[in-house]
């Protein structure tokens, strides 16, 4: 197996790795970076729904994205006008509590932009969960952000992290179940590639780049897409992993194909494999250091290459062969597949957990035939859809999802 996507590890033969007819799984993890709220919403509607936009007719994928609450750069939209603690909400608000949900931003990026101004203190994350408290709103992701002035980052990956040093003016830790949140990006959780000399040369260095960036940092697990995080404080969180594969310089809309290419598709496939990708969609390019910020106008002028990625995606979702969900969606059935169980009873199908309770949607029970059967889950019995034959010839029944509030309509 290739060390930069990761296998599904089931328990027992009774459950698929995937939702039929699906046989691998990505997801796209979206920081908000120089994204302004007007290229935001259209290139939302362009990637998760099937509307005319002005990229062009919607690809109908799933992809969510992260959001920053405290900003003080115009080209960044924010949820609070400003980075003091006390900043008034921004005239976007009602719009990102929309978004929250629907589930189309799932991810808080750190809480802010404090990149080179620093002075995030805890205050900062007490506004932020009694905002999403008020509105009864959860998110259930965190990732970290940007330069060493971001001291509420979380993990023992890097020094200046404060966000879990208990008692210090950074914590915030203790705060994150409140709000929601059940998974956590930590600098070291990254994956990339492994190159050939002959491609090594070809790509100037990148993999090099990406072991340079993370050199001296804890090293982390490359087997679990999903694996307990330690953090200051003592407690374990659980993280998750990213593909980058564009060395010193992070992900943006330019190097996305790039990023693409990168994964061995047949190797993918065969291994049934999860990734979930790491990107800056509000940037169009990094050029001697200073980046550009994405735009209708500069997507359009590029567009057969800038948006051949999401084309892909699009393609592989409708063979049946790749599931695209948004990140959220992903984490928390990587999370319920690695833990049920099912039991069988005849014509009874019981899904039980080895510890602990999980949404079960979207998964997929192995089953005889097209006899009925009953699918049962905490002494309640479950509807499901039911599925012809799959590549292995096997029949199966699945949890369906619930619809998700479409926002564009």
């Amino acid at each position: 197996m290739n060390d930069y996507y990761q296998l599904l590890e089931t328990q027992g033969e009774l459950v698929r790795r995937w939702p039929y007819p699906y046989t691998a799984g990505l997801s796209i993890s979206n920081d908000i970076e120089y994204m302004s709220l007007e290229f935001f919403q259209v290139l939302m509607e362009f990637l998760n729904t099937e509307n005319e936009t002005s990229l062009g007719k919607g690809v109908g994928l799933s992809i969510s994205s992260s959001v920053f609450f405290f900003n003080s750069r115009d080209y960044n939209f924010s949820y609070f006008d400003g980075l003091a603690p006390d900043a008034p909400n921004s005239q976007n608000a009602h719009v990102i509590r929309d978004y929250i949900e629907s589930g189309w931003i799932d991810t808080i990026h750190a809480y802010g932009d404090f990149d080179w101004v620093g002075g995030f203190c805890r205050e900062h994350a007490e506004r932020v969960l009694g905002e999403l408290s008020q509105y009864g709103l959860r998110i259930p992701i965190f990732t970290n952000h940007g330069t060493v002035d971001n001291v509420q980052n979380i993990g023992m990956d890097v020094g200046y992290h404060q966000g879990d040093v208990l008692g210090g003016e950074a914590y915030h830790a203790d705060l994150l179940s409140s709000m929601g949140i059940k998974y956590v990006w930590t600098d070291s959780l990254v994956t990339w590639r492994e190159l050939d000399k002959t491609r090594l040369e070809k790509v100037k260095g990148l993999a090099k780049g990406v072991r340079n960036w993370v050199k001296g940092i804890k090293k982390r697990d490359d087997t679990q897409l999903i694996q307990d995080v330690p953090l200051n404080d003592g407690s374990i969180v659980k993280g998750f992993l990213r593909f980058r594969s564009t060395g010193d310089n992070a992900p943006n809309f330019t190097s996305l194909p790039y990023q693409i290419n990168q994964i061995n598709w047949d190797q993918f496939y065969a291994d049934q494999g999860a990734i979930i990708l790491y990107q800056h969609l509000g940037v169009l390019e990094r050029l001697a250091r200073q980046c550009t910020q994405a735009s209708v106008e500069s997507i359009m002028s590029g567009r057969q290459y800038l948006l051949s990625p999401f084309y892909f995606l699009q393609d592989q979702m409708r063979l049946g062969k790749l599931w695209v969900p948004v990140l959220s969606e992903l984490l928390t059935y990587v999370d319920m597949v690695n833990s049920v169980l099912i039991k069988r009873d005849k014509d009874i199908y019981e899904i039980c957990f080895r510890e602990g309770e999980y949404s079960i949607w979207g998964l997929t029970v192995y089953v005889d035939s097209l006899k009925p059967v009953k699918l049962v889950c905490g002494g309640e019995e479950i509807q499901y859809r039911f599925n012809g034959p799959d590549e292995t010839g096997r029949y199966s029944v699945t949890v369906p999802f619930p619809s998700r509030q479409d926002i564009w309509n």
